[in-house]
């Protein structure tokens, strides 16, 4: 699948017009990384918005997303939005499926509250484990994008700090 765009510092050896979609992505979180915020506020911006995107918010996940960085000014936008794009339905169909799978084998064989309509008894039963799961995923899954943003965003921001101080020495050398 290819994207077509023209950004300013395209390369001369690359093929002007085309880029193919993991390069676009590649670039774009270059970019997002090279930010001049800081490593805990871009890590956290994607960690909210991974908690937001896989929790069953029923679409209203921009929305929240938007209220939150109305509220936190420390957030990183750029990374919450990058974030809230990224875990669209493809992600999200496995993280569903596995939230009902993980409150199953959470819940087992227990009793399901015993109601006298049946519709009721299977929709709480159901809605119990699928939520359960979602949760402890969503938890596990924000965690687990703090730590891995942050890691990226620490080790680029400081490579893009060696690279010009090494620039700087070399530029001073006779």
């Amino acid at each position: 699948m290819d994207i077509i765009i023209e950004p300013e510092n395209m390369e001369s050896n690359r093929q002007v017009g085309t880029w193919s979609l993991k390069r676009w992505l590649v670039e774009h979180f270059k970019a997002v990384l090279a930010l001049k915020t800081s490593p805990h506020s871009l890590a956290f911006g994607f960690s909210i918005a991974t908690l937001i995107s896989t929790l069953p918010t029923f679409g209203f996940g921009t929305l929240i997303g938007m209220g939150i960085v109305l509220v936190y000014k420390q957030i990183s936008k750029v990374a919450l939005f990058a974030g809230l794009a990224f875990w669209n339905p493809l992600f999200i169909i496995p993280v569903y499926s596995g939230a009902f799978w993980l409150g199953d084998w959470i819940f087992g064989e227990a009793p399901i509250l015993v109601y006298e309509v049946g519709l009721l008894e299977q929709a709480l039963g159901y809605t119990r484990r699928f939520l359960v799961g979602n949760i402890a995923i969503a938890l596990v899954l924000s965690i687990l994008g703090y730590c891995l943003v942050y890691a990226a965003a620490w080790f680029w921001q400081n490579r893009a700090a060696v690279n010009a101080e090494s620039e700087s020495v070399s530029s001073e050398a006779p």
